[in-house]
Formats: C-alpha cells, sequence, structure tokens
C-alpha cells in the first residue's frame, strides 16, 4: 500500500514540474511578445571598461551580438592596457565598437567616467555599463531589465552578478546602516518571489557595477578618479548622497567569468598591483566619507589604518 503511495505522489510530483514549466515558459513568451521600451539602437550605448584582457573583451561583444535586436546597439570600450586592445579586434567585430583609448592603467574611474561623456556627447539617453570580464545577459533577461527600469523611473538598475551556476547571491539588496563613523552593509533577506525567481527589482545602497543607467544620472554622479581601481564603494556612497535611484534585481542574471578568459598571464601582475593600490588607498577613501570603520556586505572590516580586520566582524551583530 506505501509503494502505491509513493509511486502516487512521483506522479503528482513530475506533473506538478511539468506544469510550474509551462506556466514560466508561456509567461516568458508572453514577455517577449510585448513591445520594447526602448528603442535600443537609437537611445542606449553600451559602455565597457577594458584592462589587457582582450579575449574576455571579444567575447563579450560576440555575445551581444547573438541577438538580433540588439546587434546595431553601439559599444564603446574604454581601454588602459598595455597594448591597444583594437589591433586584437577582427575585421567582423570592429566596425560595432569604437574604442576610446586612455594612457596605460589610468584606472576604471578615469575610464568609466570618460566612457560616459562619450554616450552623453553622441546623445544618447541611457548606458549599459559592463567590465570586459562579463558576457551579455540574454535577450529576455536584458529586456525584463529596460522594462523595470522604465516602470521604476530609476537611475540606475543593476543586474545580479553570476560566478557560476548556484553563485548568484551576492546580486541581493543591501542596506546601509549608518552609526556615527562606523559605516555597515548588510544583504537583505530573500523574499518569498524572489526565492520563486519571480522578477522583482528592490531599492538598494549597494549593486553590482553591471547596470542599465540614464546617462545624465552618471554625469551627475561620477565615479572619483582618484579609485583608480575597487571604485565601487566609493561610487555606491556617491550615489546615495546625490539621491540617485539604484534599483537591484536579484533574478536577473549576468555571467561573470574571469577565471575562463584566457588571458590569465598578463592580467595576474595587475591583479596584484590592484591590491597593493587598494591597501593604499583604504585610509584616502575612508577619510574622504569620514569613516573610522566600515564594515563591507561580505563581512570584511576597514580601518582608518588601512587594516583589514577578518571576516566576521563584532560590529554586523549590533541593532540600531
Amino acid at each position: 500500500m506505501s509503494s502505491g503511495k509513493h509511486r502516487w505522489r512521483r506522479k503528482m510530483y513530475r506533473v506538478a514540474a511539468r506544469l510550474f514549466v509551462c506556466v514560466l515558459a508561456w509567461h516568458t513568451y508572453i514577455e517577449l511578445r510585448e513591445e520594447e521600451v526602448l528603442d535600443y539602437s537609437k537611445d542606449l550605448a553600451i559602455l565597457v571598461k577594458a584592462h589587457n584582457r582582450p579575449n574576455c573583451a571579444i567575447s563579450l561583444v560576440k555575445s551581444l551580438r547573438q541577438c538580433v535586436k540588439l546587434r546595431d546597439v553601439r559599444v564603446y570600450i574604454s581601454d588602459d592596457g598595455d597594448e591597444p586592445l583594437e589591433e586584437a579586434f577582427g575585421e567582423e567585430l570592429k566596425h560595432l565598437v569604437q574604442f576610446v583609448r586612455n594612457g596605460v592603467d589610468e584606472g576604471v574611474s578615469k575610464g568609466r567616467n570618460d566612457l560616459v561623456k562619450v554616450a552623453a556627447a553622441a546623445g544618447y539617453k541611457y548606458v549599459y555599463m559592463s567590465d570586459e570580464d562579463y558576457l551579455f545577459p540574454s535577450y529576455g533577461t536584458f529586456k525584463a531589465l529596460s522594462k523595470h527600469f522604465i516602470e521604476a523611473d530609476a537611475d540606475i538598475m543593476a543586474l545580479t552578478r553570476c560566478d557560476g551556476t548556484f553563485d548568484c547571491k551576492r546580486g541581493r539588496a543591501a542596506d546601509l546602516r549608518i552609526n556615527g563613523k562606523v559605516w555597515i552593509f548588510s544583504f537583505r533577506k530573500r523574499n518569498f518571489l524572489e526565492k520563486l525567481g519571480t522578477v522583482t527589482c528592490q531599492k538598494s545602497d549597494l549593486v553590482q557595477q553591471v547596470f542599465l543607467a540614464k546617462t545624465e544620472a552618471l554625469l551627475h554622479s561620477p565615479w572619483d578618479p582618484v579609485l583608480k581601481n575597487n571604485d565601487h564603494y566609493d561610487f555606491m556612497f556617491n550615489a546615495r548622497k546625490n539621491g540617485l535611484q539604484v534599483y537591484a534585481c536579484p533574478s536577473l542574471h549576468v555571467p561573470h567569468r574571469p577565471r575562463k578568459c584566457s588571458d590569465r598571464s598578463p592580467y595576474d601582475p595587475y591583479m596584484r598591483i590592484r591590491i597593493a593600490r587598494w591597501q593604499s588607498l583604504i585610509p584616502y577613501f575612508l577619510t574622504k566619507w569620514d569613516i573610522e570603520v566600515f564594515v563591507d556586505e561580505m563581512g570584511h572590516q576597514w580601518e582608518n589604518n588601512g587594516q583589514q580586520v577578518d571576516k566576521h566582524s563584532p560590529y554586523r551583530t549590533i541593532k540600531w
């Protein structure tokens, strides 16, 4: 008798799973049939900051070409690598890209600011910001991002970075808690709809730097050129200070694959330089915002003497 119940349960589970897949597929079909909310070729520019990883940059542009409706979107790449990135692009891709060549290692902040200025001068109202070690999201994902971006009247709306098939946690919405000179980021718990994979976009004090944004908003709230790398937190603090409407979309994913790019040998030395540079810039960053202790979203504690304390900062347990 019990074996019959188990067979009946397994059958019902299979039916429920198939029904869920059918409903999800129908919902996706309806979304894809909806009209576009942006004129991609006219209103949108894709901005990419690159340094010494030509294979990554080429893969990103190729992933964009896989989407027919986005093939005509202009791509701008800011390049401050040792060798001009343009030389690595073949003729079939080169006509899609406009390269903005900077001095060697001028940094991500200056490169991004330059890209935004170029897009604004060309008349683009919206920009999609990315680094070269991402791929472009699927068309359905980007269309959903665009739809929610326009409906929310957002200044910035970010995708969730996925470092692997099941490693997409860092895209959750986060809150910045401030108590005097102690600043702490903490992730919010996922709600029920997010766990089901439903597209929800929430206001957030912290997002990944792969996002859709209003060009004017980025001109108003630029990156600090002193921070050649590890500019992320400073940019988010500045966006909050300038009143930008920032959203995170935990269920809209974009592949991030720095270790799969075959550009490791020229890039590894630069990574060591980045780490050493960040250690020297921590006092500048914290002094700029009058912070004595900063705890990032992963639990790392930074102090104004440039020291990084290990994970599990005791400040995270304080309820304010």
